[in-house]
């Protein structure tokens, strides 16, 4: 795993992305999904969180409820098991299932990139296009970050001033999958927000 940029992309088409890889020399290597479920507390004072997956971490679900910024934001990786958990405190935990976002796609790979583009849905309404951009030799941000620019700058050139603020570390610590699916988390937030 390395470094990824998770985009939002306006008033084209994931077939336009795709094409435009393509030509540039990319392979399609197969189809990649995400979902996030928002979790509401039955008690007061609590805050809701999401529940992520992504099919490039089979084995593994996501928690996150979001705060200010990334490090006052509560946040957990968990086994696949964490769902049959979940399903079992209904009593003070409800899922919110109108809120539940869905992005599918297909993944290519492009040298040392790989490229996700998929198409955000909540609840069968089509919500925006999202592309994930992974730098695969790098797990330190502070490494990767030239390289990952150069490229989102090249194919993205709109995004660039949008970088996450995951990726805007400067010591050289570990990138984890955990800030990837943070990542989707924010935009299916703007998106929920957008619609509203």
């Amino acid at each position: 795993m390395g470094v990824s940029w998770v985009l939002e992309l306006f008033d084209t088409s994931t077939v336009t992305i795709e094409t435009k890889l393509i030509v540039a020399g990319a392979e399609l290597v197969g189809g990649y999904t995400v979902d996030s479920t928002p979790y509401k507390p039955s008690e007061q004072g609590i805050s809701h969180f999401y529940l992520l997956h992504h099919s490039q971490f089979p084995q593994s679900a996501f928690s996150i409820a979001h705060q200010d910024t990334y490090k006052c934001s509560p946040r957990a990786s968990h086994d696949r098991g964490f769902d049959l958990i979940l399903h079992k405190l209904n009593v003070g935990l409800q899922a919110d299932t109108a809120g539940k976002f869905e992005v599918a796609g297909n993944e290519l790979k492009l040298q040392d990139f790989r490229i996700r583009i998929g198409l955000a849905t909540q609840n069968t309404i089509a919500k925006g296009v999202i592309v994930e951009v992974e730098y695969s030799p790098s797990s330190v941000v502070t490494q990767a970050m030239p390289v990952l620019t150069e490229f989102i700058e090249h194919f993205f050139p709109d995004s660039v001033e949008s970088k996450p603020e995951v990726l805007k570390k400067t010591a050289p610590e570990p990138y984890s999958a955990l800030e990837t699916l943070y990542q989707y988390s924010l935009l299916f937030s703007v998106m929920r927000k957008r619609a509203n």
